[in-house]
């Protein structure tokens, strides 16, 4: 009876959960207390206290398996995330790791692709211990960056960052998120650039991408390697609005969705394309610090805009020249009306400019029949 009983409690304990561990326990104990009570021989085979002793002993074996089996799954939960995520979601990841999961699955998040502008000639200019070491450094700060505004780190893909918000801990503002990070990386990187021109490296710009919309996030790959990312149309399109800001020569581009999660932060439009791999067309916007957001210029940009919209070129022109004679320091005027110059207004204009192909990283404005 006695064998019986262990080998049960042995073989269960492990596999049930807390309560049911205790019940059954306690049920292991009523054949001890049986056979003392139905054989009353002193003195007795095998004492009753040390039969339940024996029973408490595997019930308190089972409970420190189990305590350090979640530990080490617990741990192996934070391993894993704390390549990505800033240190305190790893903690809550740790404290409810039930809560989450890395299986595949459509979620609205949003995506950040950040780019060094002209990298492969600034690695020609370096020798390769000497590229590393900048890269090392800047890739440092831009993560110190993104982690203050709650990240997911994807990848680094050389010189580029990719990263998104809201996934694996749900995050309601992540949009807001994105922008303020990338406003705040803009801001790091002036320092960075001082920090860079004592050390003797050149001087770095980057452009950065926002989208936001429904993706698959979650763990993806082969049977050899996998990996916590994204994938969908809406992080195409932010990898693209990334390549974008070299041709408008601004810092930052966030599509319109982004812009409506976003109605703390204020922003210029800059224009109405379509690019590859999408048919439908969308705006673009860049978000104006505080500083910017405050310039008396943004109404009439908004009507040099309506008049490019509509077709009238020349009012256009006439408005866009006006704003750069003012402030000269917004390339995107130049850009504006260097495109209007060199090209006449289509016959079927609708105000949208198509980038086909692979994006052309010049600093001059695509046409709007021009295959980039």
């Amino acid at each position: 009876m006695f064998l019986a009983v262990g080998a049960l409690l042995a073989v269960l304990l492990p596999s049930l959960p807390p309560i049911a561990a205790s019940l059954l326990t306690l049920s292991a104990m009523a054949p001890p207390f049986y056979i003392a009570w139905a054989y009353p021989v002193p003195p007795p085979l095998v004492p009753l206290e040390y039969t339940l002793l024996a029973i408490l002993i595997l019930f308190s074996v089972n409970v420190l398996s189990s305590y350090f089996v979640e530990t080490h799954e617990k741990q192996k939960l934070v391993d894993a995330f704390g390549h990505y995520v800033p240190p305190a979601l790893v903690a809550e990841l740790s404290r409810q790791p039930e809560a989450f999961s890395m299986a595949s699955e459509a979620r609205d998040l949003s995506v950040m692709f950040c780019d060094i502008k002209s990298f492969s000639r600034i690695s020609e200019e370096l020798e390769p211990r000497e590229l590393a070491e900048m890269i090392n450094v800047y890739l440092t700060a831009m993560t110190d960056v993104l982690h203050g505004y709650g990240a997911t780190i994807d990848k680094y893909i050389g010189d580029a960052i990719m990263a998104f918000w809201g996934a694996p801990v749900a995050q309601d503002d992540h949009a807001t998120r994105a922008v303020n990070c990338a406003l705040a990386m803009q801001l790091r990187m002036k320092s960075l650039r001082e920090e860079f021109s004592q050390r003797g490296w050149p001087a770095l710009e980057i452009g950065i991408g926002i989208n936001s919309g429904v993706m698959n996030v979650g763990n993806m790959g082969s049977r050899y390697r996998i990996a916590y990312t994204v994938l969908g149309d809406a992080v195409n399109l932010a990898a693209r609005l990334e390549g974008l800001t070299r041709a408008y020569r601004v810092a930052i581009l966030v599509s319109a969705a982004t812009k409506s999660a976003t109605p703390d932060t204020r922003f210029r439009e800059i224009d109405h394309v379509r690019v590859k791999g999408r048919g439908m067309a969308g705006r673009v916007f860049e978000p104006l610090t505080a500083t910017t957001s405050e310039s008396p210029h943004l109404q009439d940009e908004a009507l040099a805009l309506a008049a490019y919209y509509s077709g009238d070129w020349k009012t256009a022109v006439g408005r866009f020249q006006n704003l750069l004679e003012i402030d000269s320091s917004v390339f995107w005027y130049e850009v504006m009306l260097s495109r209007m110059a060199r090209d006449t207004l289509p016959s079927d204009w609708d105000g949208i400019i198509t980038f086909g192909g692979e994006l052309n990283y010049s600093m001059d404005a695509p046409t709007q029949h021009e295959r980039l």
